[in-house]
Formats: C-alpha cells, sequence, structure tokens
C-alpha cells in the first residue's frame, strides 16, 4: 500500500488522543503508549474483519466504548478470525477519544483499503513514531521488497525442491509481510501440481504446515495471524484452521535447549527457506544484562560490536536445511565493517552466496543503508569455492526488481576468501580486482613497518584538557584535522595539557600513543574521502581527528618522507577508496585498521631519493607544485609497475584530466 500522508497524520491523531487518555491511568509512559496502540490495532482489526465479511455489522454508532465493547464481545464470539479485544482489559478511550477513532476507522479508509493485505501493517507503522522505529530497529517492509524477496528465495529452492512441500521460517515476523508473499506462491505451486497430489486444503495445509512465523511483539503477531487467516480466507473462503504456527517469543534464545517450551520444536527443525527483515540494534554491553550478554555470546557473530541483525542472520542460516535458502534485508555495513568479520567468515563457511544486492536506503526512516543477502546453505567447500555471486550497486531509488536487472558484477565467492577481513567488495569488477592485486604485488602493508595510532581523545573531558594558552609545562602545541591537508600543517593555537592526573573519576579519556605524539611523524587525518597526510617534526601532540604514523623500532630501509609522498599519492588514494568504499558517505573516515592495509612499495635508496626531492618541493610549497604532483604520481605509478592505461583508469576513476601523451611518457609500459 503506497504510504499517504493524510492517512499518516490521521494515524498520529490518533495515537494522540489515546495515549492522553492512557497516561491519566498510568505512570509509565512506555505502559500508556503500548496501551494506547494496543486499543488502536484491536479496533483495525475488528474493522478488517468486518468489512471482509467475517463478522457481523459493529455498533460503530455507539458512542460509548464500555458498550461498543460489550456488545462486540458478544458478536467475536461467533468468530473463528479474532476472539477478544485484550486492550479492553487495561483501559477505555474517552467518548470523544473513541468518537476520533470510529471516524478515522469507518471513514477516513475505505473498504477497498481494509481489502489489501498490507493495510494492517502499515496502520502499525504508522502509528509508532520514527524514534521508535530506529531504537527498536523495526521497519515494516514494503510490499515490493518483500515479494522481491520470496521470490528469488524461492528461485533457488526450486533448484533442488521437485515438490511444493517445503517449510519457510520468519525469525522477525511483525505482520507477516514475508509470510502473505510466501502464502501466495506457495499456494500457486500446488495449483500446479497433480490434483492426486494437492492437500483437501491447499490455504489450511500451507497455515497448519509449511509457514512458521515468530516475532517478540505481541501486536505483531496478532496482526501476522489475522492477515494470514485472512489470505487463506480469499483463496478459500470455507477453510478451516487448526492451528497455525505464529509464536511470541525471542528468536534469539536457545529455544532448543528447553524442552518445555512451546518453542522448543520451532528450533529442532530445519527449514526450507529463511526470510525477513530483522531488527538493526547495536547491543550496548554497558546497559544489557550480564544473562543477555551470555546468550549474545552464544553467537559467532557476536565476537566484537554485537548487532542484532547479525544475529538473526546467523541463527537463520544454522536453521536451514542443506540446501536450502535465505533471504534477508540487513545494513550494508555487513560487507565491510570489521564488526562483521566474523559472520562473514561464518557465511563463507557454510552457504554459497548467490546475490548480494546493495540497495543503500531502502527505508526512508532508518539511519542506516541496507542490502538484500541471497544464499544458500552448501556443506561441500568445493561447491563454496566455485560459486559465482551476482553482485548489484544500484540507484538507490530504484525498486529490488529493477536493482537486480541493473549491470551487475559476477564475482567468485573464493575471492572473499582471501580479501582483507573478508570484505564483500561487491562493487569491484575483475578489471579493478586485478588493478588492485597488481598494486598490493610484493609490497608489505604500512602497519608492518609502522605504527599507526589515534591521537588524544579528550572525551568529556575536552574543557579541561584542550586550552588556549599553556598553563603549566605539561601543555603541548596540538593539531586538529583542520589543520593539515597534503603536505602542509598549520597549527591553531591550542594547546592540549598532557598530565593524566588530571583525569577524574567519570572522565571518558584517551591519552593516545606517548611515543609517536612526541615523534618525528606522518599525520593523516580522519575525516576525509582520500588520504591525507602532512609532516610534522616531533613539535606538536594531536586530536583523534588525526592518526600518528611512525617507523616500527628497527626500520630503516624506508625514508618518512618518501612514504608521505607515497600516501599522499593519487595511486593510493585510488587503492584506498576501492578497498573500504568510504567515499560519498555523510561522514567518509580513513580508519586505522584500513590505513594500516596500505601497500608500501619497497624501493632502492636511489628510488626514494627521487620520491623525496620532489616531496620537497610540495613541503615547502615552491611554484610548480602542480606539476611536481603529476611528477610525483608518475613516479609512484612506475614504482609500482603500472601500465600508462593502468594509471588512466586510476585518474580517471579519481576525477584527475591529464593528457594522453602525459601517461605514455610518464608510466611504465
Amino acid at each position: 500500500m503506497p504510504v499517504r500522508n493524510r492517512l499518516l497524520a490521521a494515524v498520529k491523531a490518533c495515537r494522540r488522543a489515546l495515549e492522553q487518555d492512557a497516561r491519566r491511568l498510568f505512570d509509565d509512559e512506555q505502559a500508556a503508549a503500548h496501551a494506547a496502540k494496543a486499543w488502536f490495532l484491536e479496533l483495525a482489526i475488528l474493522r478488517c474483519l468486518e468489512v471482509s465479511g467475517h463478522l457481523a455489522v459493529l455498533p460503530w454508532q455507539e458512542a460509548n466504548p464500555g458498550i461498543f465493547y460489550a456488545q462486540t464481545s458478544q458478536v467475536l464470539k461467533t468468530c473463528e478470525v479474532f476472539r477478544e479485544v485484550r486492550a479492553a482489559d487495561s483501559f477505555f478511550p474517552s467518548s470523544a477519544t473513541f468518537f476520533l477513532l470510529r471516524r478515522f476507522l469507518t471513514d477516513t479508509i475505505t473498504p477497498e483499503q481494509w481489502r489489501e493485505d498490507h493495510l494492517l501493517g502499515w496502520l502499525s507503522q504508522y502509528f509508532e513514531e520514527q524514534r521508535e522505529q530506529r531504537r527498536h530497529g523495526r521497519f515494516y517492509t514494503p510490499e515490493a521488497i518483500a515479494a522481491f524477496i520470496v521470490g528469488q528465495t524461492f528461485a533457488l529452492l526450486r533448484k533442488s525442491r521437485s515438490t511444493p512441500s517445503f517449510r519457510l521460517l520468519d525469525l522477525a515476523c511483525g505482520a507477516g509481510a514475508f509470510a502473505l508473499q510466501a502464502f501466495d506462491r506457495i499456494y500457486d505451486l500446488w495449483q500446479n501440481q497433480p490434483e492426486r497430489e494437492q492437500p483437501e486444503s491447499i490455504a489450511a495445509h500451507i497455515l497448519e504446515r509449511q509457514l512458521f512465523l515468530i516475532d517478540c511483539d505481541p501486536l505483531a503477531c496478532e496482526l501476522a495471524r489475522v492477515n494470514l487467516l485472512l489470505k487463506a480466507r480469499r483463496r478459500e473462503p470455507t477453510c478451516r484452521v487448526k492451528q497455525m504456527n505464529v509464536f511470541c517469543a525471542d528468536a534469539l534464545i536457545r529455544w532448543e535447549h528447553e524442552p518445555s517450551s512451546p518453542c522448543h520444536e520451532l528450533f529442532t527443525l530445519q527449514y526450507d527457506a529463511v526470510v525477513g527483515n530483522p531488527p538493526y540494534i547495536v547491543v550496548n554491553r554497558l546497559r544489557t544484562p550480564p544473562e543477555r550478554l551470555a546468550l549474545y555470546a552464544t553467537y559467532r557473530s557476536a565476537a566484537y560490536k554485537p548487532n542484532t541483525f547479525a544475529l538473526f542472520l546467523e541463527r537463520g542460516l544454522d536453521l536451514l536445511a542443506p540446501d536450502g535458502a535465505l533471504g534477508m534485508i540487513v545494513p550494508n555495513t555487513l560487507l565491510t565493517q570489521l564488526y562483521f568479520e566474523p559472520l562473514r567468515v561464518h557465511l563463507l563457511e557454510r552457504a554459497a552466496l548467490t546475490h548480494i544486492l546493495d540497495t543503500k536506503r531502502l527505508f526512508p526512516q532508518a539511519f542506516v543503508e541496507n542490502c538484500i543477502l541471497l544464499l544458500q546453505r552448501q556443506d561441500e567447500a568445493a561447491k563454496r569455492q566455485a560459486q559465482i555471486i551476482e553482485c548489484h550497486v544500484a540507484p538507490p531509488d530504484a525498486s529490488p526488481a529493477l536493482q537486480a536487472s541493473h549491470a551487475g558484477i559476477r564475482i567468485p565467492q573464493r575471492r572473499f576468501d582471501s580479501a582483507p577481513f573478508h570484505r564483500f567488495s561487491v562493487s569491484i569488477d575483475k578489471s579493478t580486482f586485478e588493478l588492485l592485486e597488481k598494486i598490493a604485488a610484493d609490497s608489505p602493508k604500512l602497519g608492518d613497518i609502522c605504527e599507526c595510532h589515534d591521537g588524544v581523545n579528550p572525551g568529556n573531558a575536552k574543557q579541561k584538557l584542550i586550552v588556549s594558552e599553556p598553563v603549566d609545562a605539561q601543555c603541548k602545541k596540538v593539531l586538529t584535522g583542520k589543520n593539515i591537508g597534503r603536505y602542509w600543517l598549520n597549527w591553531g593555537g591550542l594547546f592540549v595539557r598532557y598530565d593524566r592526573s588530571l583525569e577524574a573519576k567519570g572522565d571518558v579519556i584517551r591519552w593516545g600513543h606517548l611515543l609517536s605524539l612526541n615523534a618525528p611523524k606522518i599525520l593523516t587525518r580522519q575525516t576525509a574521502d582520500r588520504i591525507i597526510a602532512a609532516l610534522d617534526d616531533g613539535q606538536h601532540y594531536v586530536t583523534n581527528s588525526l592518526h600518528t604514523t611512525v617507523l616500527r623500532a628497527g626500520v630503516g630501509d624506508f625514508d618518512l618522507k618518501y612514504l608521505l609522498g607515497l600516501l599522499n599519492s593519487t595511486l593510493l588514494s585510488f587503492y584506498y577508496r576501492k578497498f573500504v568504499f568510504e567515499t560519498g558517505q555523510v561522514f567518509s573516515q580513513v580508519k586505522l585498521m584500513n590505513l594500516r592495509q596500505l601497500p608500501i612499495k619497497p624501493a632502492t635508496p636511489e628510488q626514494q631519493r627521487e620520491v623525496v626531492a620532489l616531496v620537497e618541493q610540495l613541503l615547502h610549497g615552491h611554484d610548480g607544485r602542480e606539476q611536481a604532483d603529476a611528477q610525483l604520481d608518475a613516479l609512484i605509478y612506475q614504482l609500482y609497475q603500472l601500465s600508462s592505461d593502468d594509471a588512466r583508469v586510476i585518474e580517471q576513476s579519481m576525477g584527475i584530466a591529464r593528457s594522453l601523451s602525459a601517461y605514455q611518457t610518464q608510466c611504465a609500459v
């Protein structure tokens, strides 16, 4: 259902009125909000059932909500889909609020809209404030996206399943967006089977034996049950469903170890398909109960900084049957972020990745960008190694189907096995990958020959640590990110009081690496979409908006100015951008872990002197700076044994225009 501003505004008005009534009885804001939402959604369910013909006409003309409830309770005794308005157990809205609700449910929403599969799910989404959606990491999945993921997942299944009698699991089902799509597809598959092989009631068979849903929100589970029963009745008006597999519980709990739990069997089964849009919640270790942290520790993907989406993805993969298929929407930080390396390794060791679709932002309300991941469980290492992944990075405003049809890149899965941090570099085509390999060949990493550290992070003590006048001998001139550029630095007049005795209880201060702060060093800016480096002779300390790079003890083969020239080169900025794809982000950052991965080409003393001579010109700001920069780039292309074609690719990618003749004369062919 398309999002309509009028409908959204009306839902918000209903929420405000209900919460105002609820606060008269509830001191707790959260309890009041939950009670208000329960009334709203249960009345919406009643109206939906009435319009769909599953309830007799309800007494909407009754102004007193208590009398309406009593009369409706009698009607519900004959309803198989929905038996009880449980919201009435908590409070009754005022007559004025009830009038607003009645008008919204019976007048604002048309009967045609009530018959749409996803209306109840959207109403639930509209009722929540954006801050709540972000806090819970919970967003209703648009129909087109759910249809795309279910369709792609089923396409994978059809390669290994000859009948439609497979089981599908959604670990965070919400109002059932994915299950609604799956129901229709499974139903159609059954109808295409010979009649003698079809169940007596296809609809009942699907709900009783094939769809398995779980969510920790009881209201979401109620919506999912109603949506699926209405879907079944549209296909088979007389179908009778004995029991649905919709469970209200936390899917991350290890129910398989709890034999007495109603969820025990759910987690001892294996599933042919797992789909969904799991919640994205960063786990705060300081605010999370110890028993919860102990639960998360049972997941491989919780090794660093846990996020619930990673736990759900791992859980889904582990519940797949052999050759089973999984399709999920997850944050695209999964692809490259260091914290998710254990999860990427787990995926590579258990699955054949079939599609990665970097969709950017699918949910406007969310802060994160997304990707769609499709895979099959594959226990044979040789088949995983032979797998070719279809990777797509397409305009974010396109539909998933359009994005999937956008020109993509076919990447061997084995490439990710050997990639730094097992990154899923989905935007690097074969020729670019070969160029990156060529750049990195026979070159140690910067972290092998240098120590790279953060500067001083004053945290919540900035006011007493960063001062504009020296107050004692512990004050050191300090630089921030804005004080440096390529080959230059300009002290801004600030000092840092580098005195650990100033640190008081409650202060959160990181003092940096003292030896590096005092030494001659290369400084690199943290916030940038390319490498921006300057040279400091040891006269300045730096804040955490800068990184320090010093030669490791015993490393005498490299001149610091030679390294400065490499770091500021177009070549290494190209390598960095392709390596981490931070460019274009709102806050592009050069992270230490990535800086340490840059390949540093060994060079003879004579070769280093050539580089250093040009670096000296750039450091001293002589005329002809642009020419010196171009000469230095050309010299570095030669050091890395790149061709003129390689150089052209790099400079075009970096937005630098130089003539073809310059490439031919400056670069090794």
